[in-house]
């Protein structure tokens, strides 16, 4: 993934120089030579503007995610996203290998009201401390992000045992305020 300063294909430049094919056959022979794969993206088409003005204006895709097959095989739902540019001329890439699993769930949240608790550190420290026998081979970042979910889990449920469904008990709070 990165800036190859080259376009594929002619619609993959607006303003400036027209793409040759010397240009376009250089880049495609050295992506398949090396048995890669253009990942495809959503978001604008351009990653790269020389920010003139007066007809000088140029934008291209010059980023772009290659990679093997290999690759997308193990990583089927992987989205790269070009997301806008602030501050560059060049748009920051985004690589999402778990997009598709992401979509619909919702983001974890801890309460404040949980700190009050006697039994908050309690809960933390036993759900970190769990033994995950199928993580001895696992690196380092994939331990901590199961240790992560699953404290994330012991939490959510440990709310819901001990304070309930937060939101409904606040609207029914604020129902019975309105009514007082």
């Amino acid at each position: 993934m990165g800036d190859f300063n080259e376009v594929l294909e002619q619609h993959e430049n607006k303003g400036g120089r027209l793409v040759t094919n010397g240009q376009v056959r250089i880049f495609n022979n050295f992506i398949n030579y090396h048995g890669l794969i253009d990942l495809g993206f959503q978001g604008d088409t351009f990653t790269w503007t020389n920010n003139q003005t007066d007809g000088k204006f140029i934008m291209e895709r010059l980023d772009r995610g290659l990679d093997s097959q290999q690759w997308l095989d193990n990583n089927p739902q992987a989205l790269l996203r070009h997301l806008p540019r602030i501050g560059s001329d060049h748009a920051p890439l985004l690589l999402n290998e778990r997009a598709m699993e992401r979509r619909g769930t919702k983001n974890f949240r801890v309460e404040h009201l949980w700190f009050l608790h006697p039994q908050m550190k309690d809960i933390v420290i036993n759900a970190w401390q769990q033994n995950f026998s199928q993580l001895e081979a696992a690196t380092a970042g994939q331990k901590m992000l199961t240790k992560m979910k699953e404290t994330a889990i012991t939490l959510q449920q440990w709310n819901k045992q001990t304070f309930g469904h937060l939101p409904e008990l606040l609207k029914e709070a604020e129902f019975q305020i309105q009514l007082a």
